[in-house]
C-alpha cells in the first residue's frame, strides 16, 4: 500500500495491508539497552546488538542514529552500516563531548565514520532508500587498536521513519 493510498469506503482490507500502513506511519526505533565493547584491539567493525531495523523494499526512510559511546583518544571509534543489496544512505553527522561541538560531516553507506577519542555522543541524520527489503544493521570497531575497551553504550538509538 503507498502511502498516498487509502482503502476505499466499505473495502475489506487484510492484515497485511493493515501492517504495512502502519509500518509507513510510524517510526521504527532500536533502543540500546546494554553496553556493548568493540575492543580492545579490534578494528574490524562488528554487528552492534539491539542496532537494526528491518526495511521494505522500494521505500525511502528519514534516519537518525543518536549513538552513545565510550572510548580514549588512541582508540577512537568508528562506525559504519550494513544494509539489503541496492540500498543507499546519506547522511550528516556531528559528534560532541562536554566542551565542544566537533567531528561535522557527510557519508553515504560506505562511508566508515570515524569521530575521535574525546567525543562522547553523536548524532547522524539521513535519508536511507532501499530497493530490496533487509535490515539496516549498525557496526562499530576501535579506530586504532588499542587494549582498552570501546563500548557503543545503552540509550544509543537508531530510528527509521519511511517517508516515501
Amino acid at each position: 500500500m503507498a502511502l498516498t493510498v487509502l482503502p476505499l469506503a466499505g473495502e475489506i482490507v487484510p492484515a497485511s495491508k493493515w501492517q504495512d500502513l502502519l509500518n509507513e506511519r510510524f517510526p521504527l526505533p532500536a533502543l540500546k539497552t546494554a553496553d556493548q565493547d568493540v575492543g580492545p584491539s579490534n578494528v574490524t567493525l562488528q554487528n552492534i546488538t539491539q542496532a537494526s531495523v528491518a526495511m521494505a523494499a522500494n521505500a525511502t526512510y528519514r534516519f537518525a542514529l543518536a549513538l552513545q559511546y565510550s572510548t580514549n583518544g588512541t582508540a577512537d571509534i568508528k562506525i559504519g552500516f550494513t544494509g539489503p543489496a541496492g540500498f543507499t544512505m546519506d547522511y550528516i553527522t556531528v559528534g560532541s563531548n562536554a566542551a565542544a561541538v566537533t567531528n561535522f560531516g557527510v557519508g553515504i553507506q560506505t562511508t566508515v565514520v570515524d569521530f575521535g577519542g574525546n567525543v562522547t555522543s553523536a548524532f547522524l541524520y539521513g535519508t536511507v532508500v532501499t530497493t530490496n527489503a533487509g535490515t539496516l544493521q549498525l557496526q562499530a570497531a576501535q579506530n586504532t587498536s588499542n587494549a582498552s575497551s570501546t563500548l557503543v553504550s545503552a540509550g544509543t538509538l537508531l530510528e527509521l521513519v519511511r517517508i516515501a
